[in-house]
């Protein structure tokens, strides 16, 4: 079967549909359909996307983009003990997961958020947390570097630069090792 609409090709072979548009071409596998004579299958291209049968395209719900960083530091909490003794100085292998959403909650071309500023931004707040004694960030003075004031910190420092690429921080998940966690869902304004 081949159908040919707007200067572009569909070919059906198996479960999959060959797409070829202006010499470029993708293959979309569609599974739980066989290709049978009986099955009819619409193509339609919608700002440049496609769908088949509408399979997807309907279905509604709301997106989310997750991104993460990991980073080893060290840390100790202050009065820590019923006696009011800091806690000994211990290292964590550290992981941050941003969970993020856009303000538009699909765009025409399948894109919820583009994440590429808020992960650039996430690398330099992780690289900048790495390695070190936590408690001698200069963001640390004063402040008990808690599992749940980091993700504090993380949405601090992310907040504005996902705001100005159109997005919305959701929740930050800080790990303190394998085991433990916090996360921080900020306050909708």
């Amino acid at each position: 079967m081949v159908a040919r609409e707007n200067k572009a090709s569909f070919w059906v072979e198996g479960n999959c549909i060959s797409y070829s548009h202006f010499f470029k071409k993708t293959w979309f596998c569609c599974f739980g359909h066989e290709n049978t004579p009986e099955t009819e299958i619409t193509i339609q291209i919608i700002d440049s996307a496609l769908f088949v049968n509408g399979m997807f395209a309907e279905e509604s719900g709301k997106f989310y983009i997750r991104i993460e960083g990991r980073f080893e530091s060290a840390h100790y909490l202050y009065d820590y003990f019923p006696d009011g003794s800091d806690e000994p100085i211990h290292g964590h292998s550290w992981k941050v997961e941003v969970f993020l959403e856009g303000k538009t909650n699909i765009r025409p071309d399948g894109i919820s958020y583009d994440f590429l500023t808020a992960k650039t931004k996430l690398t330099e707040l992780v690289h900048s947390i790495d390695h070190i004694l936590i408690n001698e960030h200069p963001d640390f003075k004063g402040i008990n570097p808690t599992s749940e004031n980091v993700a504090r910190w993380f949405f601090h420092g992310l907040k504005q630069e996902v705001e100005n690429s159109q997005g919305i921080v959701r929740r930050i998940v800080v790990h303190e090792g394998p085991e433990n966690l916090a996360f921080f869902e900020p306050d909708r304004a």
